[in-house]
């Protein structure tokens, strides 16, 4: 038994001081003869959990509550789970046990299932139509927007298109592939689902709407002249202003002819001048019927499964009245969107409204299966030390391919700098796809420029106060490429005084880093040579004389005094002796 005593301060006032008799911790009784009971944890686990795998994967990264430990003798009990939070959870049930130990080593469990649902085949929505843009400020390509689809089915997303909304899209038909990623199971083969699209950009014509094509037109018979009609060109804009035109609509031209048409507009925003000019053949009526050329061979068109509509066209064939060439009438437009089948076209030339000759041809369009990449890696940048890097990546993902053709393969060599790595793959259809992307080697560099540095000895010349002294500078190479001086210190030619001057270079590379040589020049006086005159006259048989040259060592510029001078009144009758 144990007993511990403690003065009781409040009791202070009284005129004796009283005690109390406790016992130790956890015993009770009179005479703390009852030991204390140690009693089991209760631990409580979370309700069962329900996620759906990752996008594009057959897992899920799982979070939950800590299971809570409750223990009368212990107040902090932390509960330990073989899967804890955060943890990695594939599909299916998966059940999570959790103990809790008290200081006593009681312990108490608990479980719980955490059930990820299988990736559920997302279905594409809102595929857009086939639309056209046009170009804008005269370049051969436009930025397009358009309404990225959604993939339905399990968790909602946007899909992955390629080419991307906001991209450049360069003159001609593209065809954007947009899919799901969602479910997708390489190793089963599970294709996703998709849809594809074309965008066609077409050039515009700056500042100039509705320039007429060329006008073909044949005469009837016995007429001189023919009456032709055409919806005038117009500006854009108010600021677009018609200045001038060599013909207007509903004019007539003579049999046979052909006439240039010129509309010329200002543009008052850029002061700059726009034209647009056709040309109008008027033919004369012949007896001889004309012949049919260039009709277009029968075509044959794949159309893929989840895009079934596509572009189809041809050249209208000609027709030749004795050498007045018109075009022929065709049965369909030359260029028009079709479903999958079989599809006959007729041209014909006519003369007088009787239909002369006549040609036909087929387009089969075959539904086939689609043929993309489905995943093409984005750009990958590497760095190095040296000049070349081994880069890997995950190879592009396609289905039912036949065959591939490609620039680089993963763990290849690369030079510093940007290459494409462009894969071609073929399906045995004959189809063709093709993935390109960026991998980009960037050479790190930490070493400094290695510098040349040691004091210096220099002699300037002699002569006067201020002279350029010229000496061997510092030098640095670098293994990275070259090491330039950064600016700030006096070089050599400039002006330094004699003594001791204490000079700091600063060469950085290519990579910014840098490396301080700091050296003394001691300039030390040169030799004061005589000048030398030159080209003293000599002979002279009267005052007036050319003044000698002089040369110096150590000044570029000599003054020369002759006494007397040339043309001194000091001369007199006879020989006098000129000293320079």
């Amino acid at each position: 038994m144990e007993r511990t005593w403690i003065q009781n301060i409040a009791m202070q006032e009284l005129s004796h001081n009283t005690f109390f008799c406790l016992c130790a911790n956890q015993f009770t009784g009179d005479q703390c003869e009852i030991a204390p009971v140690n009693t089991d944890p209760t631990v409580n686990c979370p309700d069962p959990i329900v996620v759906d795998v990752n996008p594009g994967s057959q897992f899920a990264v799982v979070q939950y509550g800590a299971p809570i430990c409750i223990d009368v003798e212990d107040v902090q009990l932390t509960a330990v789970c073989d899967s804890a939070s955060g943890s990695v959870f594939f599909a299916g049930l998966t059940n999570v046990n959790c103990l809790c130990t008290d200081s006593g080593g009681l312990t108490d469990s608990c479980s719980f299932g955490v059930t990820v649902n299988a990736a559920i085949l997302q279905t594409i929505q809102d595929c857009p139509s086939p639309f056209t843009v046009f170009t804008e400020d005269g370049n051969s390509f436009a930025f397009v927007t358009y309404q990225t689809p959604r993939c339905t089915g399990g968790i909602d997303t946007l899909s992955e298109c390629r080419p991307s909304s906001g991209d450049k899209f360069g003159v001609g038909v593209t065809s954007v592939n947009c899919f799901c990623t969602s479910g997708v199971d390489p190793t089963n083969n599970t294709l996703p689902d998709s849809c594809t699209f074309n965008i066609t950009v077409l050039e515009a014509q700056p500042g100039i709407l509705g320039c007429p094509d060329d006008i073909i037109r044949t005469a009837p018979p016995g007429e001189g002249s023919l009456l032709v009609i055409w919806n005038p060109p117009t500006g854009p804009s108010p600021s677009i202003i018609l200045i001038s035109n060599t013909h207007d609509p509903e004019t007539f031209f003579d049999v046979p002819s052909m006439t240039t048409v010129s509309y010329v507009f200002f543009d008052l925003t850029s002061s700059t001048t726009l034209e647009c000019t056709f040309d109008i053949i008027i033919n004369d009526f012949l007896d001889d019927p004309p012949l049919i050329e260039d009709c277009p061979s029968d075509q044959v068109v794949d159309a893929e499964s989840d895009q079934p509509c596509v572009v189809v066209s041809y050249i209208r064939p000609r027709c030749n009245a004795s050498g007045n060439i018109t075009e022929a009438s065709c049965s369909a437009p030359t260029r028009q969107v079709v479903i999958p089948g079989n599809y006959t076209v007729t041209c014909s030339c006519e003369e007088s409204g009787s239909f002369i000759e006549m040609c036909s041809f087929t387009i089969q369009v075959n539904l086939v299966p689609p043929f993309y990449v489905a995943v093409c890696p984005d750009s990958v940048f590497r760095n190095t030390t040296g000049t070349t890097a081994e880069v890997f990546w995950n190879e592009p993902r396609v289905f039912e391919a036949f065959s591939v053709t490609r620039t680089h393969a993963p763990g290849d060599t690369f030079q510093c700098g940007s290459s494409t790595v462009s894969y071609t793959y073929r399906n045995m259809d004959g189809r063709n796809t093709t993935c390109s992307f960026l991998v980009t080697v960037i050479r790190v560099d930490a070493d400094p420029p290695a510098i040349n540095c040691s004091n210096i000895e220099a002699t300037r010349p002699a002569g006067g106060i201020d002279r350029n002294v010229i000496f061997t500078e510092p030098s640095a190479t670098d293994n990275a490429g070259v090491a330039h001086l950064l600016p700030g210190p006096r070089r050599s030619g400039d002006v330094f005084p004699l003594g001791v001057t204490t000079m700091t270079y600063i060469f950085q590379d290519t990579c910014g880093n840098t490396a301080e040589c700091t050296f003394s020049l001691t300039v030390i006086p040169g030799t004061n040579n005589a000048p030398v005159s030159n080209d003293c006259p000599a002979g002279l048989v009267n005052s007036n004389f050319v003044i000698p040259g002089c040369s110096d060592l150590e000044d570029n510029i000599s003054t020369v005094i002759c006494t007397p001078p040339s043309g001194s009144p000091l001369f007199t009758p006879g020989t006098t002796s000129v000293p320079a």
